[in-house]
């Protein structure tokens, strides 16, 4: 990918130009400035400035406007250089609709939605989330693969899909880390789930890198990001830990923005030898959780990123560019946040439609609950597909007892035919699926 250009140094900038430092002092003290949209150099000089402007003065005016508002925060670079973030307007809006979510603006919270239908939600939320995540890691399958593998339970048969089973797991552990305080251990034994089984050294699972080989390329080999030594991570993944949990002084963070921080961390660092893109998501749902913002587990975040990759890239190269300026990164995933839950809102509104136009076409009004519902909706649009308890189980995160029930009350009433596979009952919809359906409000 191409590299953005870095900014003129400001320092050496005033030296030789001193009617630039000029200017830029002058337009701080007018009450007409010129507008900030957090561009950075390598997009704002191919922006007409301001009138009364060159891009070079335009450029050490916001610069100077940036670094008098700048918040530092605990992580620095290999020679000690702090990084900083802003939080510009843009950023104070983004983060008011994402509060706004949280407070139950969005679909998935609608009180007419049952515990059933956000528990199944949730778990195909969940699983699309483990599926993208490492698709963007470079799993060598196909969605749909991904799909059946988290649907049906069946056991991993490629890297590909360990890769996707690995994800899914770490997404439910941090769930289930709750209040607890991190530590190094808590991080390393997550990154030994997400790698499980995909390393070509197994030992290094959970285990920070010990060389410093590990480095950042596009896909046409061009050195994008060469991480700290790995002597340094110990220290680094403590202090990364205490900024966690709330230890290390400093300014007040949105906990949003603290999140973000996190996940910039640690693939800042690169601890690990592989694996690290899905450890630094893991561990922003993991504070985000932990800051009760639950409509997270909700989001297709992932889905996201995948949809542009050289978009999550440039905004690590943005940052690292300019001074240490962590916004670029923090601006790209509040957009990203923000674009995620207009997709869940549109999502949810979609599939209950959808599932009303079957209930009121099949006349289905209080005949099947909504795990039901859904088995019946794939089953008509998968013709032939096949259903077990376990994969239903999984699929809609109930107990084995309220799965097993949920199908044997579809084969008794006809819905579904079963047969035994080996020791496991398969279930299949009737081949005149629709006209039992139809059927079924009589009874």
């Amino acid at each position: 990918m191409r590299l953005p250009e870095p900014p003129p140094d400001l320092e050496r900038l005033f030296h030789d130009e001193p009617s630039q430092a000029r200017q830029a002092l002058a337009a701080l003290l007018e009450p007409q400035r010129p507008a900030d949209d957090y561009l950075h150099w390598d997009d704002l000089r191919r922006r007409p400035p301001p009138e009364g402007f060159d891009v070079r003065g335009w450029w050490a005016t916001l610069k100077l406007r940036r670094s008098a508002t700048q918040r530092t925060w605990p992580l620095a670079d290999e020679l000690g250089r702090p990084f900083h973030v802003n939080l510009p307007d843009q950023a104070t809006d983004l983060l008011r609709r994402i509060d706004g979510a949280l407070g139950g603006q969005i679909s998935v919270s609608d009180p007419a939605l049952g515990d059933d239908d956000r528990r199944l939600y949730l778990r195909r939320s969940l699983e699309e989330e483990a599926l993208e995540s490492s698709l963007m890691e470079g799993a060598a399958t196909t969605r749909a693969v991904g799909r059946e593998l988290l649907r049906s339970g069946r056991l991993p048969t490629s890297v590909g899909e360990r890769m996707i089973r690995n994800s899914l797991e770490a997404l439910n552990e941090v769930r289930a880390w709750g209040d607890a305080r991190w530590t190094p251990d808590r991080i390393l034994s997550l990154h030994a789930v997400v790698t499980e089984g995909t390393l070509s050294d197994p030992a290094d699972a959970g285990r920070l890198r010990r060389h410093d080989d590990v480095v950042v390329r596009d896909v046409d080999g061009e050195l994008l990001h060469q991480p700290p030594p790995a002597a340094s991570l110990p220290a680094r993944l403590v202090a990364m830990c205490a900024f966690a949990n709330g230890d290390t002084p400093g300014p007040y963070l949105h906990p949003v923005v603290r999140s973000i921080l996190l996940h910039f961390w640690l693939a800042w660092d690169h601890p690990f030898v592989d694996g690290n893109g899905r450890t630094a998501r893991a561990l922003f749902y993991a504070s985000m959780l932990r800051h009760r913002y639950w409509v997270v587990e909700y989001l297709p975040i992932s889905r996201k990123l995948h949809q542009a990759p050289a978009q999550y890239a440039r905004a690590f190269l943005l940052t690292e560019t300019d001074g240490r300026d962590a916004t670029y990164f923090l601006l790209h995933q509040l957009r990203v946040l923000v674009a995620a839950l207009d997709d869940l809102d549109a999502h949810v509104a979609r599939s209950r439609e959808k599932t009303r136009d079957m209930v009121r076409a099949l006349h289905l009004e209080g005949a099947l609950n909504p795990r039901q519902l859904a088995l019946v909706e794939h089953a008509r649009a998968h013709p032939g597909a096949a259903f077990t308890v376990r994969s239903h189980e999984r699929s809609a995160g109930v107990s084995y007892p309220t799965a097993r029930s949920d199908l044997l009350d579809l084969e008794a009433r006809g819905v579904f035919r079963a047969w035994m596979r080996g020791r496991e009952r398969v279930f299949v919809a009737a081949t005149d699926l629709d006209a039992v359906l139809r059927g079924l409000h009589a009874r």
